[in-house]
């Protein structure tokens, strides 16, 4: 009787323990949480990096301007190489010809970004522009493999018309009083096989680094920049010189990018100029980077790019979640703070993949499925999570969605501004993809403007009771929001049954806690 009344008393125990547990994961607890933590940091600071990247510019993006690729395959008709697909600048130039690419890039060149873009980037509370810029652009023009400081090194894109256009940018943004950062966007060869490398490749190998040709000719490029650029004219314009952009560290061998960051940060500090350089984070960890190059004089930046819809996993979180994974993402910076600098130098509204090309020209998203259709991809889990609404005109989207970018923006805006150096939104602007798109979401009211017009955050980056009693709402039903598509795209037994499992793995070390609880205390019995 006494040992059935003790395991009652033990059994009680044990339930109060895991209803506890279950309390606690409750959306008031964990908002409480995350709360404390972003309090104890900081608030919004307005001194900090605020900028945007034009994009899709002087390196040309599918996903960003869809209808200078349309164009390119259209006249590409009956073209002698019409059987090699346009899918980036590279086969672009490659299907076109010299001549016939050169009047495509000319025209956009001239029309997508320009004085009043920047005049635009002032007056909406913008403080920097990044300004992405190809390799190609050091190619002597009229040639095919000419480049700078009289390197040969053939590819196809059309060279030497980018500069004039990149210092029209530099100039306006003199007379906005903006601050620019360069970026070298792309590398010979490419190095990270993303078509915003120029090149795309997916099942190739990379070429950059792979010969030294490509080595020797990027340092020539950054040299020509450290001598054309900073400092001289552009001095009180240009704050910092990003090495390269994406580098694939993992595929290049993070050793082979050390080594060049090392080699073209000697490079530059036997030039005697200040103007910071900044070395982006090629993939790794955010604290990868804390034991390097602390030893020199020279201001290092860190610069990070965070998404959250490049994995079937990330698209798979909840809004709760996905907010809470940039809460966390921004504690994980300020750790860092202390050895170099850092900005979050990409990020976007994006909740999902859905934009148009956006995982490359004629690939589909993840979400709705349509991705694995197009991409021979073993590794990827094949669930359809949603209908995609996202590509579509921002008027378009339902009030949900809506609501839930507008919340990721700002959990963004909050936690990078209290946690880092500041942050470059990508992008200013674009066709056809709103959630990449600044002008089209603050013009619907779902990017903040100005930047500290909160309405699911408090001034002091907590979360707001109006973002609590929304994320509770959508909290309590268990499945990833899907715009109206239970007829059209459900989930099917597959993912029901995949999203289950997530489920029951996120909480089996509770129950595997009270189990043990139990056991011990019937074994001290």
């Amino acid at each position: 009787m006494k040992g059935r009344s003790f395991l009652a008393i033990v059994l009680a125990m044990a339930i109060t323990v895991l209803a506890k547990m279950t309390e606690a994961r409750t959306l008031n607890s964990s908002i409480g949480t995350h709360q404390s933590k972003i309090n104890s940091t900081s608030h919004l600071q307005f001194d900090k990096i605020k900028g945007v990247s034009v994009g899709g510019w002087l390196v040309t993006e599918p996903f960003i301007s869809p209808s200078l690729f349309w164009s390119a395959i259209h006249w590409s008709q009956g073209s002698a190489r019409s059987n090699v697909s346009i899918v980036d600048e590279y086969t672009l130039c490659q299907v076109l010809g010299q001549e016939r690419a050169r009047v495509l890039l000319l025209q956009h060149y001239k029309t997508w970004i320009t004085r009043n873009d920047i005049q635009e980037i002032k007056r909406h509370g913008f403080n920097l522009v990044r300004i992405p810029i190809g390799y190609w652009a050091w190619k002597k023009q009229g040639t095919v493999d000419q480049y700078v400081n009289n390197i040969t090194f053939y590819d196809p894109y059309v060279g030497g018309l980018q500069l004039d256009y990149f210092e029209n940018a530099l100039r306006w943004c003199k007379e906005a009083g903006l601050k620019a950062w360069i970026d070298l966007h792309t590398a010979p060869g490419s190095q990270n096989g993303f078509d915003n490398s120029g090149q795309r490749l997916l099942n190739e190998d990379l070429g950059w680094l792979a010969k030294n040709t490509t080595k020797e000719l990027t340092h020539a490029i950054l040299r020509n920049i450290f001598d054309e650029y900073v400092d001289g004219k552009w001095k009180d314009v240009i704050v910092g010189v990003e090495i390269i952009n994406e580098p694939m560290g993992h595929i290049l061998g993070i050793e082979n990018v050390i080594e060049f960051y090392n080699e073209t940060i000697n490079d530059y500090l036997d030039t005697g100029k200040k103007t910071p350089l900044v070395i982006q984070e090629a993939f790794q960890d955010v604290g990868f980077w804390n034991d390097y190059w602390n030893d020199t004089k020279l201001t290092i930046y860190v610069d990070h790019h965070h998404y959250e819809v490049f994995s079937y996993d990330q698209l798979l979180n909840d809004q709760f979640t996905r907010l809470t994974n940039i809460m966390e993402y921004g504690e994980a910076l300020e750790k860092e703070q202390s050895a170099h600098g850092s900005i979050v130098g990409e990020w976007s509204g994006a909740i999902t993949d859905c934009a148009t090309w956006l995982n490359g020209l004629g690939i589909g998203a993840r979400y709705d499925g349509t991705y694995y259709k197009t991409v021979n991809s073993s590794r990827e889990h094949r669930y359809i999570l949603g209908a995609c609404q996202s590509h579509k005109d921002i008027s378009l989207w339902d009030r949900e969605y809506k609501m839930q970018v507008r919340q990721f923006i700002e959990a963004q805006l909050t936690s990078f501004s209290a946690n880092s150096k500041g942050w470059i939104f990508w992008n200013w602007k674009t066709e056809s993809a709103p959630e990449w798109d600044y002008l089209k979401l603050v013009t619907h009211g779902v990017f903040p403007h100005p930047f500290d017009n909160l309405t699911y955050f408090n001034s002091d980056g907590s979360m707001g009771t109006v973002l609590t009693s929304s994320l509770e709402s959508s909290r309590n039903n268990r499945i990833k929001y899907n715009a109206h598509a239970s007829s059209s795209a459900a989930l099917g037994p597959t993912g029901i049954a995949f999203n289950a499992i997530k489920l029951l793995m996120q909480t089996a070390s509770k129950f595997v806690t009270v189990l043990l609880f139990v056991v011990t205390a019937l074994v001290a019995f």
